[in-house]
């Protein structure tokens, strides 16, 4: 009976209804509108304005198909000096929200399709799951596995 019961028990955890997340958002809108206010940045050619969105953190994690790398500084480094000097480099970033859903009353997943295109090219894209926190009152990624 354990064995029959525990995919079940799963199943329910798994989609339960969303919890509300504190500090004035009553649900995973604010993770969605930190999500969009960092595209904005993105496609105003404002690097720091993107990277405002990410936990400033040596624990923040990004995952991706050369692995593993943890940490802010050396992401943000390489961000500035590829685009500070050349913003338009930067292209258009759009995404679609695939899934979204509160997973504790201050962390939330979104699920996006992205690209990044510039002149009509594509650049970079795929898929990308994303954990967002509540951490001194806004929401920050603080996880991200692309692919």
């Amino acid at each position: 009976m354990l064995r029959l019961a525990t995919p079940v028990i799963a199943a329910l955890l798994l989609f339960q209804s969303p919890v509300c997340a504190e500090s004035g958002t009553d649900n995973i809108d604010g993770a969605i509108a930190a999500f969009s206010e960092m595209r904005a940045g993105w496609n105003r050619g404002d690097i720091d304005a993107a990277l405002a969105a990410y936990w400033d953190s040596p624990e923040i994690t990004w995952v991706n198909r050369k692995g593993i790398s943890h940490g802010i500084d050396e992401f943000a480094s390489e961000m500035r000096s590829e685009y500070a000097d050349n913003p338009e480099a930067m292209g258009h970033y759009s995404a679609e929200i695939l899934d979204s859903r509160l997973l504790s009353e201050d962390t939330a997943l979104l699920v996006a399709r992205w690209d990044i295109t510039l002149d009509g090219k594509r650049l970079f894209g795929g898929v990308s799951s994303m954990v967002w926190k509540i951490i001194d009152g806004q929401w920050k990624l603080v996880f991200e596995h692309a692919s």
